[in-house]
């Protein structure tokens, strides 16, 4: 919803920002109004794109289940090198990131889920970013998670041949 390159997305104004949330809550409203429906929404954020207070584009909790994020090892900001010890603090601190949306569903009582992450190829087998991934998602209320395992756009696939260190630490983590 945050990005730039979807038709739906926000788009660039505050104004812009509410309708989104108000077109969200009424297609939430039209869908739980179908007989026999159980569905749940997710309303999922891409982490560091765009530094947009959440609380401006959020529907509110009456159409929210769980709270989403996107979150790759990669950033539009600068951060240290794949290997380096302040690596996953800045990534999980930067804008519209992991921290502040974690701290986000909290504040509103949602379970947070990662339908999407991955380490991306122009950052290299990333072993402590999943490590870290792993950690977080152990200690923290988490409807669920998704590497993004499509083998496209940059992202490693988590094979052997791709990203063998980052396969190793996934396993370590969920088995």
């Amino acid at each position: 919803m945050n990005g730039t390159w979807n038709v739906g997305s926000l788009g660039s104004t505050p104004a812009s920002w509410k309708q989104w949330g108000q077109c969200f809550a009424q297609e939430v409203r039209a869908m739980r109004a179908v007989p026999g429906s159980h569905l749940l929404f997710d309303w999922n954020v891409n982490a560091g794109y765009r530094n947009i207070p959440l609380a401006d584009f959020y529907p509110g909790n009456a159409y929210v289940d769980i709270i989403g994020i996107d979150f790759y090892d990669t950033s539009g900001q600068p951060l240290p090198p794949v290997g380096h010890p302040d690596r996953w603090t800045a990534l999980s601190r930067q804008p519209d990131s992991l921290m502040e949306v974690a701290a986000f569903a909290a504040a509103n009582h949602k379970p947070l889920s990662f339908p999407e992450w991955a380490t991306v190829g122009s950052q290299g087998d990333d072993a402590a970013y999943v490590t870290s991934m792993g950690a977080f998602i152990a200690h923290h209320d988490i409807a669920f998670q998704s590497w993004f395992d499509a083998g496209d756009n940059g992202i490693l696939q988590l094979t052997p041949g791709m990203a063998p260190r980052s396969l190793r630490a996934y396993i370590k983590a969920f088995g």
